[in-house]
């Protein structure tokens, strides 16, 4: 079966909340998430209750992006959903970052974090669209960010150095 592509992204922990004020912070943490893209049906196709998945694809096209004639996905993860450590974010960007391999389009983080929190939005996993969230799951060190920002270009107010990823 071929894989087209595949992306990693790691979860995360709130340190200030987007929802309360506006900015949010948080800090990524050692939860790997691998997210594969195939071209056709598994055995076994993920759990995806909020749509997110299908919410990625669809805020991958509305940026006019080349989507896959069709589109099936494996979901590894060590993040347990639910629990406040960022499982949709890091799953969002994994799966943006297996399309890019995928269908050969170079995109940053900076990119692939605006597309992840326009996904989290439409799947309605997040209110704020978890920038700050996506962040952590994309990059080293942390960024504070303005959800209220008009786009990715002006989310990020400050920034600092990773101050050394946290295991648990």
């Amino acid at each position: 079966m071929p894989m087209l592509g595949e992306g990693r992204a790691n979860g995360g922990c709130s340190l200030l909340h987007a929802a309360g004020l506006g900015y949010g912070v948080s800090l990524g943490l050692d939860l790997p998430v691998l997210v594969r893209l195939y071209d056709r049906p598994l055995k076994k196709e993920p759990e995806d209750p909020h749509g997110l998945l299908t919410a990625v694809l669809e805020a991958w096209s509305e940026a006019s992006h080349p989507r896959p004639a069709e589109a099936h996905w494996s979901v590894r993860s060590s993040i347990p959903p639910g629990q406040g450590l960022k499982s949709s974010a890091a799953v969002a960007v994994a799966a943006l970052r297996a399309l890019s391999e995928g269908m050969d389009v170079h995109l940053n983080d900076e990119d692939i974090v605006e597309l992840a929190g326009r996904a989290q939005l439409k799947s309605g996993t997040s209110m704020t669209g978890a920038y700050d969230d996506a962040w952590a799951a994309a990059a080293a060190g942390w960024k504070l960010v303005d959800a209220g920002a008009e786009d990715a270009a002006h989310r990020v107010v400050l920034e600092g150095p990773e101050i050394g990823r946290a295991h648990v």
